[in-house]
C-alpha cells in the first residue's frame, strides 16, 4: 500500500539517501574545494577517527573532505565547523618535514555561517576555554584570523 503522507514526510530523508557524494582526494598541489557544510561526521581508519565534512558546492555537486592526514585532520577539528559554514579547501602538495617525514599539506579557511571567521571560543577539543588560553591554543594549531575568515 502507497501512503502519500508517508511520502510527503519522508521526502527529504530519501532525497537525502539518493543524493550522490563524491570524495575529495587531491592528488596534484593546487586542487582546492569550496562549499557550505551540510554534514559533519566521522570515518574509522586503521590509525584512528577522521573527522569528515559533506560540502555543497556552487556548481548543486555534494563533496566530501576527510581529514585523513595530519594536517588537514587538525585543521578541520581546530575549525570548529558547523552546518551552514562556508569552507574552503586547497591541497599544498607533498611536503618534508623538518626530521625528513613526508606528510601532504592544506591550506583550511573557514566562515562562520554568523559571516565571522571566529573559532566560536573553543579549542579543538570543543571543551569551553578560558578566553585567554584561546590565543594560545589558536597559536599552537597556526590558526590566523581576521574579520572575513579565519585560516587554518
Amino acid at each position: 500500500m502507497h501512503d502519500t503522507n508517508t511520502n510527503d514526510r519522508f521526502g527529504d530523508l530519501l532525497a537525502a539517501v539518493a543524493r550522490e557524494t563524491e570524495n575529495w582526494i587531491p592528488e596534484t598541489a593546487g586542487e582546492q574545494v569550496a562549499g557550505e557544510v551540510l554534514e559533519l561526521d566521522q570515518i574509522e581508519t586503521a590509525f584512528g577517527i577522521a573527522p569528515a565534512v559533506t560540502l555543497l558546492t556552487g556548481d548543486g555537486r555534494e563533496v566530501r573532505v576527510a581529514g585523513f592526514g595530519t594536517v588537514l585532520n587538525r585543521a578541520i577539528g581546530a575549525a570548529q565547523i558547523e552546518p551552514g559554514d562556508l569552507l574552503a579547501v586547497r591541497f599544498l602538495g607533498q611536503k618534508t618535514a623538518a626530521g625528513g617525514a613526508a606528510y601532504k599539506d592544506y591550506k583550511v579557511v573557514v566562515r562562520n555561517a554568523d559571516g565571522s571567521g571566529k573559532n566560536r571560543g573553543r579549542p579543538a577539543t570543543g571543551r569551553p576555554a578560558d578566553p585567554e588560553l584561546v590565543d594560545l591554543d589558536q597559536a599552537a594549531q597556526g590558526i590566523v584570523t581576521d574579520d572575513d575568515h579565519e585560516e587554518f
